[in-house]
């Protein structure tokens, strides 16, 4: 997957990092390493859930636009 991603990324100056979270939330852990890695922008992905089922079941990437240091780009898939 994060293969594909970097073909598809083709042109653009870019990196793929594989984390594992285990003891921390997902988001707690991108955030930990892009302050790490002192990085200036972070794009991820949604599922576009609304309502109800954000509610209940949290999104990770309104989470990490939440507590991230470096702006957060959220991309929808269409």
């Amino acid at each position: 997957m994060l293969a594909n991603a970097l073909k598809e990324a083709d042109g653009i100056d870019a990196e793929t990092i594989l984390l594992e979270a285990f003891k921390r939330g997902i988001a707690d852990n991108i955030n930990e390493k892009a302050k790490e890695l002192d990085v200036d922008l972070i794009i991820i992905g949604r599922h576009g859930r609304r309502g109800l089922a954000t509610m209940i079941l949290g999104s990770v990437a309104e989470q990490l636009a939440k507590i991230a240091d470096a702006s957060v780009l959220l991309v929808r898939k269409h």
